[in-house]
């Protein structure tokens, strides 16, 4: 069953899908997701982007996983069934699948090199082609381009973004 075909939940505007991380996993690495995009989303973000419904739309086109008990509890509530997935549980099933290169967009440089060094002892094949770990400002809208180039350039099959929500 693909993504696509998984029951998806409504908290606060954002439709969460409702599937585990080893099914998502497998998908992503088998290339089935035809260009959607997956996103964790906490809490925090909900609250950051309230009001936003631009972003909100976007984000709803594709596949959000509730990544926070809060509303992983709500989703469960409304429906038994409901299946959540942690964002790093995902990451983790996914590089022991993935021969691909990764890019990594983060929040300081230890935690890059970290998270770097962390994944080549779950998955030795796994490579990081680049990264970036911007600084807190107000925003990013002068970078976007800029980064894409970057990730585009370094040849990496997917991006893993791990920075706060202020940012």
């Amino acid at each position: 069953m693909t993504s696509q075909g998984f029951q998806r939940l409504s908290f606060s505007g954002f439709l969460f899908h409702s599937l585990n991380c080893l099914n998502l996993s497998n998908e992503l690495s088998q290339g089935s997701l035809n260009g959607k995009s997956v996103h964790f989303i906490a809490a925090s973000t909900i609250v950051g982007l309230y009001g936003q419904k631009n972003i909100t739309s976007e984000l709803n086109a594709n596949i959000l996983i509730a990544d926070s008990r809060p509303i992983s509890t709500y989703l469960k509530v409304k429906d038994s069934s409901f299946k959540g997935a942690r964002g790093t549980d995902f990451m983790r099933n996914y590089l022991r699948l993935s021969k691909e290169g990764y890019f990594l967009i983060g929040s300081t440089l230890e935690t890059v090199k970290s998270l770097i060094a962390e994944i080549e002892l779950i998955n030795p094949h796994s490579r990081c082609v680049g990264f970036i770990n911007p600084k807190f400002k107000d925003t990013f809208d002068n970078d976007i381009d800029a980064w894409a180039e970057l990730i585009r350039d370094s040849g990496a099959k997917t991006v893993w973004v791990g920075i706060v929500t202020g940012k």
